[in-house]
Formats: C-alpha cells, structure tokens, sequence
C-alpha cells in the first residue's frame, strides 16, 4: 500500500509539472502575439509618418520655390493678371463669366437626356 500511494504521489506531481509547463507555454504565446501585434501597429504607424513627412518635405520645397519666384519679375506680374487682373498697356482681357442659371439650365437637360 505504501508504494501505490507513492506513485499516486509521483503522477500527481507530474500533472502538477504538466500543467506548470502548460501554463507557461500559454503566457508565453500570449505574450508573443499581443507582441507581434503592437509591432504590426507600429510599423503601420511609422510607415504613415514616413508618408506625412516624405508629403511636408515636397510641400516644402514647393514653397522655398514658390518663395524664390516671388521675388522676380515674371512671377510677380503673373500674379498681377491672374490675382488683380491687371493687364499691360494695349492688352485687352477676357473674363469669362458664368451664368448659374444657364448652368441649371444644361443639367436639368442633360438629366433628361440619360
């Protein structure tokens, strides 16, 4: 009686080590994806700023070029014709001017044709 009782004790302590074991797996594969998951998101993350600042860097030097040709000429008197509407000596300018109700107009009939 005394040795059935000893491996009683033997496999309980067994089951016990198993489980241990079991348990420690489990934590450490938890602990492996909630990992890889947070990488995912910060690779995500770090590809979007990498975006954003590849986006200001080309936005930047839009306006360091746009800063260089404000101050010539030809630039500034582009910016007189189209902004002010000024015109040279002996030019003649056209403004086209667009009627909202004729645009209505060529909708409502383009509607009815489809």
């Amino acid at each position: 009686m005394g040795r059935s009782s000893a491996n009683t004790v033997r496999r309980h302590g067994l089951r016990i080590r198993h489980l241990v074991i079991l348990a420690v797996i489990i934590y450490l594969g938890f602990t492996f994806i909630t990992q890889q998951l947070k990488i995912n998101e910060l690779k995500r993350q770090q590809l979007e700023i990498r975006t954003k600042i590849e986006n200001l860097v080309i936005e930047g030097e839009q306006l360091r070029t746009e800063i260089t040709n404000l101050n010539t000429p030809e630039y500034i008197e582009e910016l007189a014709q189209k902004e002010l509407g000024l015109t040279k000596p002996g030019e003649i300018l056209y403004k086209r001017i667009i009627d909202p109700h004729y645009m209505n107009s060529d909708q409502e009939q383009s509607e009815e044709g489809n």
